[in-house]
């Protein structure tokens, strides 16, 4: 499939985009997507969260006889490429910058005149502030901010450069002690894009722009650009749809072929200029009736509790391009644009040497995304909120054969922090973290335990020979070491380019797998002790302080967690069937810090209020949930049906009694 990336004369995308016209199989190769997905930082960072949270929300209303389908091997390709791509780290920094700068700014202003106003508003009328145009991020970590105007208050811990067009965010302020700064509740530039990387003193650096302060974006190329001119709107629609920076952004497509991404609530695909255009200015209608003549930056820097919206068309261009000059200007509407409009205040030109950005100055290597990358993007997207599998009631037993456990030597603890302990209750002590993953990644992957295999999962990118067997020698030894081998051999065979796993080596995931299906079958009295076993292996969320990427393949990550959760709920329904409310109690609140606001739960904590006759017990329990989903920043407000409806239920029955 065709990846995001550079667009230049260099780049892959026209060799991986006929890859994935061809057919139905995708020439999936960690070093063709590292290379081309490296431009993709902003668009990745979007995407991952979104993934997240609509995962999150699915597993929240999960039930014990639900069942995640398997990923497809090409959707567990793209998202641990998209995963590479992005930088949470990066992007929080961004946004943390930017926020305190508008911060800075408002109070500077308001600091430099004695006159009182009756807001912060009216102030801003007599001293403008100083509003940034782009974001480059140097190589050396420092953030250069290149503003409209000098700043008025070029204050810590920005550096004022030059004429105080330029302040400079030093790579030394570490984003912990820039968060300590006074800032803005919500980011001042939603409509920022990551439009490219430019030579930077000798080094290359990432450019982001905020489309609204440089007031729109036209395109000026000749007709062997327009692939690569329709790859960079496609990559600015995208991105500025999944964007975790910034709300009241909506997104307007007109023109431009994009992939269908399952978020309609902030993206609209237009099939006529002028329907879209009107779409836009109705979305901005009340920021014009409210402040018909303030910038957005300024608005959000003054008054940040309120949702300035903005509206960003993006379209191809062409015929009737009267229409789009006549929403250029409109406050709230940004217009991008494939081709020349009167009055857009910015232009990306392809010129003999290649792209240029005015009027900052800068030459662009520019990032595109090709439609079948789009399509992949979607695809996992559309994954993250999949329906899960029904499964079949299990056929109760009366009196089951008693259970028999799995006997181990190593076992492997993926249900909380990841580690390794012996039958004798010892830790091992790798020398080397990827020694443990790679026991860990073999416990996954027992059918083909290729050296190759765990190479590419572990690494992505390359890694010399000597580093993998130095991994590979130091967890024999570890595991060694801690325990030997009742027949002297190692741990992890050597067979060629295979790694075989001892059949004897087991993970808790296993072992709480076989107690939950042996107690789903058995009576509430046996089943219990059995469960109580089980939910004690779970210490905490899977894989607790790791960053695995591989992790990802086949949901991993999300079935250990639907396995905890669902451990957790059979015991407190078993607890809660034999009146033992404290078993409730305390099973669900293992499953509650696995996955907190987990609906089943919730319910069954209730259920136990309510057997006790505690009616705020009942109002507790639900004033507890409905913090958890209302407090999450990406989207998960919207409160379960099942929950409210299980509480009004409830208090009901309560107050009738």
């Amino acid at each position: 499939a065709s990846v995001v990336g550079p667009v230049s004369s260099a780049s892959p995308v026209g060799a991986s985009q006929s890859v994935a016209t061809g057919g139905a199989a995708h020439d999936w190769t960690i070093e063709r997507t590292a290379l081309a997905l490296a431009g993709a930082t902003l668009l990745a960072t979007g995407v991952s969260l979104l993934v997240a949270a609509r995962r999150r929300r699915r597993l929240r209303s999960m039930r014990t006889d639900h069942r995640l389908a398997t990923l497809g091997t090409s959707t567990a390709e793209v998202e641990a490429d998209l995963h590479m791509a992005a930088d949470f780290a990066l992007i929080t920094r961004v946004d943390l910058a930017l926020r305190v700068f508008a911060a800075n700014e408002a109070a500077g202003s308001l600091a430099r005149t004695s006159v009182v106003f009756d807001s912060a508003v009216d102030a801003l009328t007599i001293e403008p502030i100083a509003q940034p145009l782009a974001v480059l991020v140097l190589a050396s970590g420092g953030i250069d901010l290149l503003l409209d105007r000098p700043s008025i208050a070029a204050t810590t811990p920005f550096l004022s450069r030059g004429d105080g067009s330029t302040v400079r965010l030093p790579a030394d302020i570490s984003t912990l002690d820039l968060s300590g700064y006074s800032a803005v509740a919500s980011s001042p530039c939603p409509t920022l894009v990551l439009i490219g990387a430019a030579d930077i003193d000798g080094a290359s650096a990432r450019v982001f722009v905020d489309l609204e302060t440089l007031g729109g974006l036209q395109m000026c190329a000749g007709p062997e650009s327009d692939e690569e001119v329709h790859d960079i709107l496609r990559a600015i629609a995208a991105t500025l749809t999944v964007s975790p920076l910034g709300i009241g952004r909506k997104v307007i497509v007109d023109g431009v072929q994009l992939a269908t991404l399952p978020d309609t609530t902030s993206i609209e695909v237009s099939s006529d200029r002028a329907q879209a255009i009107g779409s836009a200015v109705a979305h901005t209608s009340g920021r014009r009736h409210d402040a018909p003549n303030m910038a957005g930056f300024i608005l959000r820097a003054t008054q940040p509790d309120e949702a300035w919206e903005t509206a960003v068309v993006v379209t191809g261009g062409g015929d009737a391009d009267n229409q789009l000059a006549g929403a250029v200007g409109q406050v709230g509407v940004v217009v991008v644009s494939g081709k020349p409009v009167d009055g857009i205040g910015a232009t990306l030109a392809h010129t003999a040497a290649g792209w240029r950005l005015e009027p900052l100055g800068l030459a662009i290597t520019p990032f595109g995304v090709a439609l079948p990358t789009l399509d992949d993007v979607a695809t996992v997207l559309a994954d993250a909120v999949a329906p899960p599998d029904l499964l079949p009631p299990p056929e109760v037993c009366p009196d089951p054969q008693p259970f028999v456990g799995t006997d181990w030597s190593f076992l492997v603890r993926m249900l909380g922090p990841v580690d390794v302990v012996s039958c004798a209750n010892t830790e091992v002590e790798f020398n080397r973290s990827k020694a443990l993953e790679l026991v860990v990644w073999l416990t996954q992957h027992r059918l083909n335990p290729s050296r190759a295999s765990a190479r590419t999962a572990l690494w992505q990118n390359g890694v010399q020979d000597t580093t993998v067997s130095n991994v590979v020698s130091d967890a024999r030894t570890a595991m060694s070491s801690c325990l030997p081998h009742p027949d002297g051999a190692p741990w992890i065979g050597r067979n060629g380019d295979k790694l075989p796993l001892d059949p004897t080596v087991h993970t808790d995931v296993e072992l709480v797998q076989e107690r939950l299906a042996w107690a789903r079958q058995a009576p509430d009295h046996l089943a219990i002790p059995t469960l109580t076993i089980a939910l004690d292996m779970v210490r905490d969320m899977p894989f607790c302080g790791t960053d695995y990427v591989w992790s990802n393949e086949d949901a991993l990550s999300s079935n250990l967690t639907h396995l905890s959760t669902s451990t957790a709920a059979e015991l407190a329904q078993r607890c809660l069937r034999s009146g033992d409310y404290d078993g409730v109690f305390a099973a669900t609140s293992v499953g509650l810090r696995v996955l907190p606001g987990h609906d089943e739960l919730v319910c069954l904590r209730m259920q136990a209020h309510h057997g006790l006759g505690n009616n705020a017990g009942v109002r507790s329990e639900f004033v507890s949930y409905e913090r958890v989903i209302t407090s999450g920043s990406d989207g998960e407000s919207d409160l379960s049906p099942r929950v409210t409806r299980m509480r009004a239920h409830l208090l009901d029955e309560l107050i009738r009694s």
